[in-house]
């Protein structure tokens, strides 16, 4: 359940468990539903500092993955990033260490976490 809440995003695990080491069960099942209703303002403003880290070109570049290209191929979109921006290559490699993306599954499908959503 701490898992799938997280998105398996390191920086969510460790908050998540740095709040819920040594506690009972029912301590983390009331605040895991507390967090799905309401989210982790740690995990966000940890977030939202590496999205303000960005400059402006990568800045654009995740909000055009996340507007455009969420639940896409990762190839197709390095290559439609590649065709755009001609001198940034691996800009996913890059948003993915940041945490403010991943990549699921053996397709390598560019997904959002929850947790930037809520931001």
């Amino acid at each position: 359940m701490v898992v799938s809440y997280a998105q398996g995003l390191p920086l969510a695990l460790r908050v998540l468990g740095s709040h819920l080491f040594g506690k009972k069960t029912e301590v983390w099942e009331s605040a895991l539903g507390e967090l799905q209703n309401t989210g982790n303002n740690e995990i966000q403003k940890v977030l939202r500092i590496s999205y303000d880290g960005l400059d402006e070109t990568k800045k654009k570049i995740f909000l055009h993955i996340a507007c455009f290209f969420t639940g896409e191929d990762s190839n197709y979109v390095d290559d439609v990033l590649d065709a755009w921006l001609e001198s940034l290559p691996d800009s996913i490699g890059e948003l993915k260490h940041l945490q403010l993306l991943y990549l699921e599954g053996c397709s390598q499908l560019v997904t959002l976490p929850d947790s930037i959503c809520k931001l």
